[in-house]
């Protein structure tokens, strides 16, 4: 894969971002290991362990950001970002022969995520930051699974700079994750070729906490 980006800055005021990073396709391999199969299966050749891998393409990622100075002490700046989730169209397990052994349909689509935030210069030591975003999922109510229930969700984060010397700064920031409560009604199949639904609906949150310091020589 690679990676390219550009910073324009028409003035001392407003600065322009932009970067790509390409898809990175993937190649594993590994071995195939059943457990706990039923003895009426053990000699099926679909459950005989053995060498195997799948193919994995993870996305694109195109990003604009914005920074304007409103003052020499405030600044606004905003970000726009498309993931080509698309490209996680499932996840197939083969065997070295070729033989799919698995397959797990994901069907995602390209995400968007938007956000505006803003900082402002107590002084030459001190700076605070907050901002909002909103993330839109890549998953959808057809093949949303329990291994990843995902859905929409809105960030929330503050934080500040402390400007200790010269030399040494510290920053802190925190950042509230609202996840909007995603469902499922999913059918699953069961042994012997019955199929039965799993409906449900999940709810999540996260607080992220963040500490570092920066020592110039």
């Amino acid at each position: 894969g690679y990676v390219v980006g550009v910073q324009v800055a028409p003035n001392d005021r407003l600065a322009i971002g932009f970067s790509y990073r390409s898809e990175i396709k993937h190649e594993l391999e590994g071995d195939i290991d059943f457990q706990n199969v039923p003895a009426l299966l053990g000699a099926d050749p679909r459950f005989q362990d053995g060498p195997g891998g799948a193919r994995l393409v993870t996305p694109s990622v195109a990003t604009l950001s914005l920074s304007y100075g409103i003052t020499d002490q405030f600044r606004i700046m905003a970000d726009y970002q498309q993931t080509g989730w698309s490209s996680m169209k499932d996840v197939t397990i083969k065997r070295a022969t070729g033989t799919v052994v698995g397959s797990e349909d994901f069907s995602w689509e390209d995400s968007d995520y938007v956000s505006i935030g803003a900082e402002y210069d107590l002084s030459d030591a001190f700076t605070l930051r907050a901002g909002v975003g909103q993330d839109e999922s890549p998953t959808n109510d057809v093949t949303r699974t329990p291994r990843l229930p995902d859905n929409d969700r809105k960030l929330y984060s503050i934080g500040a700079t402390w400007n200790v010397s010269q030399n040494l700064s510290i920053d802190a920031a925190f950042q509230r994750i609202e996840i909007d409560s995603p469902s499922i009604d999913l059918p699953v199949e069961a042994a012997a070729g019955n199929t039965s639904t799993l409906v449900g609906e999940f709810s999540g949150h996260a607080n992220l906490f963040g500490v570092s310091a920066q020592y110039r020589f």
